[in-house]
């Protein structure tokens, strides 16, 4: 089982923001984890100093009242015995949440979602949290039924499989705290398979497509192996085909509430982004999504 130490909150005052301080909270509950509750507040730009000079106290007046809102979401959860406190943040958003991972080692960070303005589901500063923030993301929103599936998206390869096991064991974990069920989904491709197909006799080709989903089937069951997850047969699921396409059709298809899956850009290498695959599934899914860090990404924001 996964289980997050330090869990960081984003709480805003929409119904979304509700559901993501629910959702932390009942994680925190589960694995023990202490819970930061946070809001973010952008100074006010030198022009609108210059135009009005009670900005800088404005902004006070505003840090104040969000710390005693925080105060106040805090309580009810420290008197169940959770241990939590409460930030206000300065800055872009997205710089001072990801500064806060950094500075407080949070391996967490629970947001609600910010919907695009051009008919993507992700927002711009959701997005930038997917690519740069170096901990697992939970983009959640206000549609996801405690008993929703959740789907696991693994690709499972020898240099990665820390990676996949982390995202297993979320997955997993979430599911028993649900009460959900939890489906993996790999999906494979022959490699080459078009251009040997004028090159090689059909049966030559379908021996060596075979022989790739045989590898694929072989890989998939490593790494469930090596996670230590328990899966039923008919929730595992290898399909041949485009990763880009199938994912969210998958997700539409058997009616996923939830995504689990790997952000697979360059590793070891400070400004690493989201991996074009990751970012292609993500533009084209409308459910929560937790996205886990392969091992060696380094964010390029500095706390």
């Amino acid at each position: 089982m996964k289980r997050f130490r330090k869990i960081l909150v984003w709480v805003s005052d929409s119904t979304e923001g509700q559901v993501a301080l629910d959702e932390a909270a009942a994680l925190a509950r589960e694995s023990g984890a202490a819970l930061s509750l946070a809001h973010a507040i952008e100074p006010p730009q030198r022009l609108f100093r210059l135009l009005y000079p009670q900005a800088d106290e404005l902004s006070s007046l505003l840090k104040g009242e969000w710390e005693r809102r925080l105060q106040a979401l805090a309580e009810p959860l420290r008197s169940e015995g959770l241990e939590v406190d409460a930030l206000v943040l300065e800055g872009s958003p997205f710089l001072a949440f990801t500064r806060e991972v950094l500075r407080g080692g949070h391996d967490l960070l629970v947001k609600p979602v910010e919907l695009s303005s051009d008919g993507r589901y992700y927002g711009s500063t959701d997005m930038h949290l997917l690519r740069k923030c170096p901990a697992a993301v939970w983009i959640t929103n206000r549609e996801t039924p405690s008993s929703a599936r959740i789907l696991a998206l693994v690709d499972p390869d020898p240099e990665q499989d820390a990676l996949h096991e982390q995202i297993l064991q979320m997955a997993t974990s979430l599911g028993e705290l649900r009460g959900a069920e939890v489906h993996v989904l790999h999906v494979w491709e022959a490699s080459g398979e078009r251009l040997l197909a004028n090159r090689v006799s059909p049966d030559e080709l379908k021996a060596y497509v075979e022989e790739a989903r045989s590898r694929s089937e072989k890989d998939l069951g490593r790494i469930l192996d090596v996670a230590g997850v328990e899966i039923p047969r008919d929730r595992v699921h290898l399909i041949k085909g485009d990763v880009r396409f199938l994912v969210p059709e998958f997700v539409r298809r058997r009616d996923v509430r939830m995504l689990v899956m790997g952000t697979l850009g360059r590793t070891g290498i400070q400004g690493a982004l989201i991996g074009n695959t990751a970012e292609t599934i993500l533009s084209r899914v409308h459910c929560p999504v937790l996205t886990a860090k392969p091992a060696g990404f380094v964010s390029p924001v500095r706390a």
